[in-house]
C-alpha cells in the first residue's frame, strides 16, 4: 500500500476537529441564547433554536469536509456511483436494513430498561424528533443520512484504501461514527450500523445504499416519536426506561430472518466483484486526462494540527 493522505491517525485528528467544532458553535448558540432572552422583545422560539442548531451543524460539516477535500484530493463523484450496484444487492441490503432496525429497535429497549437514557442525553434527542416538521426532518433524517455518509464512508473510508487494511478501516471508521453521536445510547446501534455501511461502501466504492439506510433508520425513529401512540405499543423508540414496551418475538424472529435472507443476497450479489479504488484530483489538471486514472497517488501537502500525522498504518 502507498504512502498516501489520510492515514488513519489524520482520521482521528479530523473527528476530534469536528467534534470540537460542534462545541465550540454549541457554546456559542447557547451564549447568544441566553443574551437574547435576557433582551426584550426578541422571542427564541423552537424554530429560531432549531434553524440556529442546523445552521451549526452544516457550519461544521463544510469546515471539514472541504478541508479534508482538499489535503486528500478525493474526487466525491464516485462515491455516487451507481455501476457497483446491482438490483438484488439493492433488495437485499433492503432487507438487511429492515431486519436491523428491528433488532436495533429492541436492543435499544434492553439498555434504556437496564440504564435508562438520563435526561441530559434524552431531552436534547427528544427536542429534535419534535421540532417543527420540516426542521425535524432536515435535522434527524437528511443531514445525519447525507453528510454522515459522505465523511465517514465517503472521504474517510475511501480515502484509507491504499494506506489501511479494509478490517481496520471499517471498525476504526464505525468506532468514529458511534463516537461523533456521543451519546453512548445513541452509539449502542450506531457502531453496527456503521459496520454494514462501511463494508458495503468498502466493497461498491458507493455511498449510495448507506445513505439509503442511514435515511430509513433515521426515519422510522422520527417517524416513530412523532406518532409514539400507533408505535410504542410494538416496541419501537422509546426513549427513556420507563414502561418499556418489548418487542413481540414474531416481530424480532421476522427482523432475524430478513436480515439473514438479505446478508445472503447481498454476499451472493458481492461475489467475484472487484474493490474499486478512489479517484484522486490531479494537482495538475493538464498533467492527466479528464477523468483521472483511479487511486492515482502522490505526497501529501504540510500537514497541520487538523489533519494529524503520524507513520503509515497497516
Amino acid at each position: 500500500m502507498t504512502a498516501e493522505y489520510p492515514r488513519f491517525r489524520n482520521i482521528l485528528a479530523v473527528t476530534a476537529a469536528f467534534l470540537g467544532i460542534q462545541l465550540l458553535l454549541g457554546i456559542l448558540i447557547g451564549i447568544i441564547r441566553i443574551l437574547v432572552s435576557k433582551a426584550p422583545g426578541i422571542p427564541v422560539g423552537p424554530t429560531i433554536l432549531n434553524l440556529s442548531y442546523i445552521s451549526a451543524n452544516l457550519l461544521a460539516y463544510i469546515i471539514v469536509l472541504k478541508r479534508f477535500h482538499r489535503k486528500s484530493r478525493l474526487d466525491p463523484g464516485p462515491f455516487f456511483r451507481l455501476d457497483t450496484l446491482s438490483p438484488s444487492l439493492s433488495a437485499g441490503f433492503a432487507l438487511v436494513m429492515m431486519g436491523l432496525i428491528l433488532l436495533m429497535c429492541e436492543m435499544d429497549n434492553i439498555m434504556a430498561e437496564w440504564k435508562p437514557m438520563p435526561s441530559f442525553f434524552s431531552s436534547p434527542l427528544e427536542t429534535m424528533l419534535a421540532a417543527p416538521g420540516i426542521l425535524a426532518f432536515i435535522q434527524v433524517v437528511l443531514i445525519p443520512a447525507l453528510l454522515e455518509e459522505l465523511l465517514f464512508r465517503g472521504y474517510f473510508l475511501q480515502g484509507l484504501k491504499g494506506t489501511c487494511t479494509a478490517g481496520k478501516a471499517v471498525v476504526g471508521t464505525a468506532l468514529l461514527f458511534g463516537l461523533i453521536h456521543i451519546n453512548p445510547w445513541q452509539m449502542v446501534s450506531a457502531v453496527p450500523l456503521g459496520l454494514v455501511f462501511g463494508w458495503l461502501a468498502w466493497k461498491t466504492g458507493s455511498i449510495i445504499l448507506p445513505v439509503f439506510g442511514h435515511a430509513l433508520n433515521n426515519l422510522l425513529y422520527f417517524v416513530s416519536f412523532r406518532y409514539a401512540r400507533y408505535f410504542s405499543p410494538f416496541g419501537f423508540v422509546q426513549l427513556r426506561g420507563e414502561d418499556i414496551v418489548h418487542m413481540p418475538p414474531a416481530l424480532l424472529l421476522a427482523g432475524a430472518a430478513a436480515a439473514a435472507a438479505g446478508g445472503w443476497i447481498v454476499l451472493h450479489a458481492l461475489r467475484g466483484q472487484e474493490t474499486p479504488l478512489p479517484r484522486r484530483i490531479p494537482r495538475d489538471p493538464e498533467a492527466l486526462p479528464p477523468d483521472g486514472p483511479v487511486g492515482t497517488a502522490g505526497p501529501s501537502e504540510s500537514m497541520s494540527p487538523l489533519d494529524g500525522e503520524g507513520p503509515v498504518d497497516r
